[in-house]
């Protein structure tokens, strides 16, 4: 398995407007942890056990949160964050996006960057010092994403 890692320093300017037909929040129901499994699913990922994603819904060591069509609530995409801090005391006061994933038949745009975005925000919030995850090598749309919000390869 040959993955890339990237690290994004927080800046200021993280924060945009998120399209106005999406909503990005923690979910609220039951209903939309399976909604998050059914996302990973379409895209070839490994789901989780809904009742955990759930029971996670109000926490601060891994955050779960959704993008939903304002209209109808549907779930349109997902991104899952870890507080290093919060989950084992890291003196470097990090966090990581562990999983984004968009719904392939979603037509509105920037899901994907809002979702990142805004977990982006919820840890410069909790003054985490830096956001990093890993992605597939040849995962050239998220590669492209992570390249324009201002992540940066680092050696490991």
């Amino acid at each position: 398995m040959n993955d890339s890692t990237c690290s994004l320093v927080f800046h200021n300017n993280i924060s945009q407007d998120i399209p106005y037909l999406i909503e990005i929040r923690r979910i609220a129901r039951e209903a939309e942890a399976e909604a998050i499994n059914d996302l990973y699913l379409k895209r070839d990922m490994v789901p989780s056990d809904a009742n955990f994603i759930w029971r996670q819904r109000n926490s601060e060591k891994i955050v779960f949160l959704i993008a939903v069509d304002a209209q109808s609530q549907h779930v349109l995409g997902t991104v899952t964050g870890i507080d290093h801090r919060a989950v084992f005391d890291d003196p470097d006061n990090g966090s990581s996006l562990w999983c984004l994933a968009v719904d392939p038949q979603a037509t509105q745009p920037g899901i994907g960057e809002a979702l990142v975005r805004r977990l982006a925000e919820h840890f410069q919030a909790r003054e985490c010092a830096f956001m990093d995850l890993s992605v597939m090598h040849d995962n050239d749309k998220a590669i492209a994403l992570y390249d324009k919000l201002g992540f940066y390869r680092v050696p490991y």
